[in-house]
């Protein structure tokens, strides 16, 4: 399977990734937030790192990225937005391609979160940031959520459901908790509720995601399915069916959760 992708929890609920080069030669970082916790895994793993890549500008995301280029000499991949003080910054933009040893990553922007938000696609895995969680979706801090929602229609869900979701955080749990006000009877989610549960109680991460499981279990990725519209208007009044203003109503309801 490529990407060889290692995990790193850099906070209670932040993660960073190592992304291996096919050839082997050494890790694209993702996210850099702490840059202590990511040189003492870099340094305990013996890895080399190669690139940094920044999906948006928070600084739990960026905060160690701008001293690991500067003590390993590597170049950052970021967008214009983002305010980086190095002297090698590569800039992304959206529906880029860049390559990354003999792998081809494309890069597009979903916005909502933050203006500038981008997400990577490398072979079968994503790194979304903090658009799309498992289970759930980001905050709207800059945008409006129908950015989110156009962004999932064009750049996620025509994706294969093989494709593995490495997101910004961990929120598994209390993301598919809300999944489940809306619809209490529906197994698929119980049970996917009930496994990352357990995954979590075990010490293991909700990471990597499953988009084919996400696709039936995300209330923000199935706003077309007529079901999660009706439970959700048996529960709340005025509930909109357009699938972009339903997406709407339920990050409303999840920002109040």
């Amino acid at each position: 399977m490529y990407p060889k992708v290692d995990i790193i929890l850099t906070s209670a609920d932040n993660y960073s990734y190592f992304i291996h080069e096919r050839e082997k030669r050494g890790v694209a970082i993702v996210d850099p937030g702490n840059e202590k916790i990511i040189r003492a895994e870099l340094e305990r793993r013996k890895l080399k790192p190669l690139e940094i890549w920044l999906t948006h500008k928070h600084i739990d995301h960026i905060g160690g990225a701008a001293e690991l280029a500067k003590h390993f000499d590597i170049p950052i991949r970021a967008s214009s937005e983002i305010p980086i003080y190095t002297t090698k910054v590569l800039r992304i933009s959206d529906n880029q391609h860049f390559s990354f040893g003999s792998a081809e990553v494309k890069v597009n922007r979903i916005g909502g979160h933050t203006r500038e938000h981008m997400v990577f696609f490398i072979d079968d895995a994503l790194f979304t940031g903090d658009t799309l969680f498992i289970g759930g979706c980001g905050r709207n801090f800059e945008g409006h959520a129908n950015e989110l929602y156009d962004g999932f229609q064009r750049h996620i869900l025509i994706l294969p459901d093989t494709t593995r979701i490495y997101c910004g955080h961990e929120y598994a749990e209390h993301n598919l908790s809300f999944a489940l006000t809306l619809e209490p009877s529906n197994a698929l989610i119980l049970k996917h509720y009930n496994t990352i549960k357990a995954q979590l109680r075990a010490g293991r991460p909700s990471v990597p995601g499953d988009l084919g499981i996400e696709k039936a279990t995300n209330p923000f990725l199935r706003t077309r399915d007529l079901n999660l519209y009706q439970n959700v208007s048996a529960r709340w009044d005025d509930v909109p069916k357009e699938p972009d203003k339903l997406f709407v109503f339920l990050r409303h309801l999840k920002d109040g959760y």
